[in-house]
């Protein structure tokens, strides 16, 4: 087997792995999203609608040309592509499942008939501040 053969072999197994990878990120993902009534799974029917429709419509739009002549420089771009599609991908399901958490955390700990006075993400005007001084006024040197 020649070298190009091995590595180009070597790249579709990476591109393999990071392809599963991101349908498991994927499949999280909905799954977060449809309790934000996002998504294909949605609860209303509108809004799995809507994210089927705008999935056509990108599908429609980015039409890709022709592939590279260059097969190994062609799967090596494929790779990196999917390395940050991959990325990026973690990092929002990452970010959904830590606002779903904190959206869960608020819900339980208020109770839904008395509404909380202040924001939750207010901080009180007393607290330090990061370099030692008190939020409010800082005076002048």
């Amino acid at each position: 087997m020649s070298r190009y053969r091995s590595e180009i072999e070597v790249v579709r197994l990476n591109i393999q792995e990071l392809e599963e990878r991101l349908r498991h990120v994927r499949a999280q993902q909905i799954l977060v999203d449809a309790g934000a009534n996002l998504g294909p799974l949605a609860q209303r029917p509108f809004s799995r609608v809507m994210y089927r429709l705008g999935r056509a419509l990108g599908r429609r739009l980015s039409r890709r040309p022709g592939g590279s002549a260059h097969e190994l420089a062609a799967a090596r771009a494929r790779l990196v592509w999917l390395e940050q599609r991959v990325a990026a991908a973690e990092a929002a399901l990452s970010k959904a499942m830590q606002e779903a958490a904190s959206r869960a955390q608020i819900s339980d700990a208020l109770p839904e008939s008395a509404p909380a006075s202040t924001p939750p993400n207010t901080p009180e005007r007393n607290l330090p501040y990061a370099l030692g001084r008190t939020l409010g006024r800082l005076r002048r040197r």
